[in-house]
């Protein structure tokens, strides 16, 4: 077993890894073409988008992050759903270890009823779809 400041400890760490990155899109400003938020970091333009017109998997991931962190879930949900739900899930993290970090209970899955294969595919298959949409929507805005 857990001793309780150990495991409250762990649940600080957690925590400070769950809340950096949405910290980090706090600071930024998000971009209005629903791409481009992640060149306030210092980083360059989506090569793929720049060069071919297709977003890469990750095009508008920081945007919506950005969004989601304001409040403005509908406009993050439009601009990448993987985007959105990565936001929502770092979110929903935070909570839950600030329970635990209150209780110092231990919170774990139920692999027996969560099989990680199937978690894994789900998010994958997701983040596939969620690409997909990103580049109907570029297409869209472009034309």
């Amino acid at each position: 077993m857990v001793h309780p400041v150990q495991s409250r400890m762990m649940a600080l760490a957690v925590l400070a890894a769950l809340l950096a990155p949405l910290a980090v899109a706090g600071g930024l400003e998000p971009d209005e073409h629903g791409v481009g938020t992640h060149r306030q970091l210092g980083m360059s333009s989506c090569a793929l988008l720049v060069l071919t017109g297709v977003p890469c998997p990750t095009c508008g991931m920081t945007t919506a992050c950005a969004l989601a962190v304001r409040g403005r879930w509908m406009a993050s949900l439009r601009t990448q759903p993987a985007g959105c739900l990565l936001a929502a899930s770092l979110m929903i993290g935070a909570l839950v270890t600030v329970a635990g970090l209150m209780t110092g209970n231990v919170w774990s899955i139920n692999w027996f009823r969560v099989r990680p294969l199937w978690a894994a595919a789900g998010a994958v298959l997701f983040f596939i779809a969620a690409w997909g949409y990103k580049i109907i929507a570029v297409r869209n805005a472009a034309g």
